[in-house]
Formats: structure tokens, sequence, C-alpha cells
């Protein structure tokens, strides 16, 4: 028998988790995000994940994105970028995305709650989920 030694003081160990409320909040990247084959298309796609930094019930939550990198939606990608204040409008035409300094960064982000359903490729279910509607950024600083 394997025994795992976990937080017994730690409340949140034992809650079932919550959907972050509709609504505006300040995240953290938590990952480095890097570029890898979608596993439903021979799209490659970026996965990001953002953990709540605004005080309250929903601090230190995680929301995970999904970035597809296709021309009519790479635009996340730039908006992301740009929220998080890592490289500006003409450094990304210049040079292109440095996933490697998101890390660490913080971004605000508009979250929605999507309706979990059924795949009908498996027909597996999967429950609501919450998910970035846009990357909160200044045009000014773009």
């Amino acid at each position: 028998m394997t025994v795992v030694k976990i937080d017994g003081s730690n409340d949140s160990n034992f809650q079932q988790r919550r959907l972050i409320d509709r609504g505006t909040y300040i995240f953290e990247i938590a990952n480095e995000p890097v570029v890898e084959k979608a596993k439903t298309s021979d799209n490659m796609k970026v996965s990001v994940e953002l953990r709540c930094q605004d005080e309250g019930e929903f601090k230190g939550q995680a929301v995970y994105d999904t970035i597809i990198l296709t021309p009519k939606a790479e635009w996340k990608l730039c908006h992301l970028v740009l929220a998080c204040g890592t490289q500006t409008r003409e450094e990304m035409q210049e040079h292109g995305v440095d996933l490697s300094i998101l890390k660490g960064s913080t971004c605000e982000a508009e979250i929605t709650i999507e309706a979990g359903g059924m795949n009908p490729q498996t027909g597996q279910r999967y429950p609501d989920r919450n998910r970035v509607s846009r990357y909160i950024f200044s045009e000014d600083n773009s």
C-alpha cells in the first residue's frame, strides 16, 4: 500500500472545486506555455494555466485556456501577450511571440461559464467549465 501524506489542515483539500463566477479577474500565468499538437486535429495549440490573484474565495483557483494556432485564432495569443505586457505589438510582429517569458506574468481576463455537454465523437460527457472570453489590454500599450 502506498500512502501519500497530505495537508490535513487545508480545508480546500476536502471541498469540491467551484467554478469562478462570471466577471473580470487578475490572473498569473502559472505554467510555461509550450506549443504542442492538438489531440483532435492536426492544428498546433498553446495551453495556458491561469491562477486567480484576486483576494477572496477564488484566489489561487485555476482557469485553463487552450489557444489554437491557426490564422483565424492566433489573435487570442497576441491578446494574452498584450494583456501580460511581456511584448509589444511591434515586438511580436518583428520577432514572434516569446512564450518563455509568460510564466509568472499577470494579466486581466474576462471569465464566462461554458455549459457542459457531450463529445459527439467519443460520447464522453464533460461538465460546465470556466472559459476566457477575452484578455483585457490597453490598445494604447499595444
